[in-house]
């Protein structure tokens, strides 16, 4: 697509003129050249030179005189001038950008730009905010709870914590997690639906920040072998609620069988899978201080498979996932004859 350098003010100048000709709107016009608006505002506004395409189309349509044009440059050329002058502009400004310094300043610098331009034309930069204020709350039992949450099925990135449950199964517990959020951090969590799954959806650097501080990671949390921070046992409603948040994103109730000589046996258990051993042994550790006989298989589960044990556990520690509530209660009916209905979701937001 070749570009064209016309006089300094007839750039601007045939633009409006076409506009006030045609009786077109700017987006109109935008697709007619096949540019997006701001790419056209910044034809208008002369930082960018229009197409020569463009150029002729608007020429045609409207029948506006053409500009001075002074030159027609190809897409190649234009790249490589617009490089050039751009590597002496941020040289001159930045220093050497490559070192680590110069990489640094130029990113305040651009940064800096960025928050000015947003500020005085919120409408051309939809997508940018300005870092979040939020609420920084006192290690207890909710933020126990959220925390093991993240270590089940959470996700920390540069800028965002993201939850992700299953869109059907678990669309009350998505809510949950958002209300939890929401009341910890003082923030929008808002459920993000995709095609099978909710994601509650955290934007904020800062809510990022917290979290590792509190022992938390960014990344691959299988890779990164993430444990359960120290404080959480420090506190025994702390680890209650980071056992049941764990339990109701990588874990709950299933039903299991095996037969033995030429006899069915059927039994309720309750599973945690995860592929970090240090969570794995945390959450072993967990129960057993809640007097549970875990089984920790030494390679991706701790599991409960004494029959009383699995009622005392949604007793006692409890779930806030209505999906994992509702599997519990068809269970105690089908193996155990009980009606266990009167045993409700644990700490509702």
């Amino acid at each position: 697509m070749a570009r064209v350098a016309i006089e300094k003010g007839e750039q601007a100048e045939f633009l409006a003129a076409v506009k006030e000709a045609t009786s077109l709107r700017w987006q109109e016009i935008a697709n007619l050249c096949g540019v997006s608006r701001w790419t056209l505002r910044d034809w208008r506004k002369e930082e960018l030179r229009m197409s020569y395409e463009a150029l002729m189309t608007l020429h045609k349509l409207s029948g506006v005189p053409l500009p001075t044009i002074i030159e027609v440059i190809s897409e190649e050329e234009y790249r490589r001038r617009a490089g050039s002058k751009g590597a002496r502009v941020y040289y001159e400004l930045y220093g050497n950008p490559g070192t680590s310094e110069g990489r640094r300043k130029g990113g305040r610098k651009g940064l800096k730009e960025l928050r000015r331009r947003a500020r005085e034309n919120p409408e051309l930069y939809p997508r940018f905010r300005e870092r979040k204020e939020i609420l920084l709350p006192e290690k207890s039992p909710r933020l126990a709870e959220l925390v093991g949450i993240l270590l089940g099925d959470g996700e920390i990135t540069d800028f965002q914590v993201r939850v992700t449950s299953h869109r059907e199964k678990e669309a009350e517990y998505s809510r949950f997690v958002s209300e939890l959020a929401a009341e910890l951090f003082g923030v929008e969590a808002p459920l993000i639906p995709r095609e099978n799954t909710y994601i509650v959806t955290v934007s904020s650097v800062a809510v990022v920040e917290f979290l590792l501080s509190i022992g938390l990671k960014k990344g691959n949390k299988v890779k990164q072998q993430v444990s359960v921070p120290d404080w959480i046992f420090s506190d025994r409603e702390c680890m209650r609620a980071c056992l049941r948040g764990l339990m109701d994103t990588d874990g709950g109730p299933y039903p299991h069988s095996y037969k033995v000589s030429g006899k069915m046996y059927r039994y309720v258990k309750i599973c945690f899978r995860n592929h970090s051993t240090p969570l794995l042994i945390g959450m072993e550790k967990m129960l057993v201080e809640f007097g549970f006989a875990a089984k920790n298989d030494g390679k991706h589960k701790v599991s409960l498979y004494r029959q009383p044990e699995i009622r005392r556990y949604f007793e006692e520690i409890g779930t806030n996932n209505s999906y994992h509530l509702r599997r519990f209660h068809d269970f105690a009916q089908r193996f155990w004859g009980e009606d266990l209905s009167h045993i409700g979701l644990a700490s509702p937001v």
